[in-house]
């Protein structure tokens, strides 16, 4: 259950803070907007971690893919808020020591609620859960992707957790 907790809270870290790369050239033209209901069609994120205490390290590596995806986040504009509606599951496999398991977690949301700012190719979020950046890979009429590239370093009663982690998330504009 610990691992679990420490999972969903690595997953809010996604969400929520994150360090930005460069952008490709598909962002699309300045006029296409992030305004609007966009709906959450893949997410996949991929990653270690390293655990070390007294001189002995500890490798996983580990991939999370998203299924059973009814969310949809909505963009509205002045005021910046952003909402989340609905849930995802999510298959989690880790190899740690040349052993393989896969754990499936469900009910998660996309991104708390909250405000939200754009700056070129950047995202910004402000919720509950804190400040969040991602990065914007694509933007068109329909598609939005948007990637996260973040370390996280924990110390605690004498073990160093180092994570790597990095996430793509694609939404598709939701037209009624």
């Amino acid at each position: 259950m610990k691992k679990i907790s420490i999972l969903l809270g690595v997953f809010m870290l996604v969400f929520t803070s994150c360090n930005i790369e460069s952008l490709d050239d598909d962002i699309g033209s300045s006029s296409n907007s992030i305004v609007g209901k966009w709906r959450m069609i893949d997410y996949t994120y991929t990653g270690e971690t390293i655990t070390s205490a007294q001189g002995q390290e500890l490798s996983t590596s580990f991939v999370g893919e998203a299924f059973d995806m009814t969310n949809t986040i909505t963009f509205s504009e002045d005021p910046n808020v952003i909402t989340s509606e609905g849930s995802f599951s999510l298959r989690l496999t880790s190899n740690t020591l040349g052993q393989t398991s896969t754990q499936t977690i469900t009910g998660l949301e996309a991104i708390n609620d909250g405000n939200w700012e754009r700056d070129g190719d950047e995202l910004f979020t402000f919720t509950d859960m804190g400040e969040g950046v991602m990065n914007i890979d694509k933007l068109t009429e329909s598609i939005l992707v948007l990637s996260v590239s973040q370390e996280e370093d924990l110390s605690q009663a004498g073990f160093r957790i180092i994570s790597n982690i990095d996430a793509i998330v694609t939404l598709e504009r939701v037209t009624d």
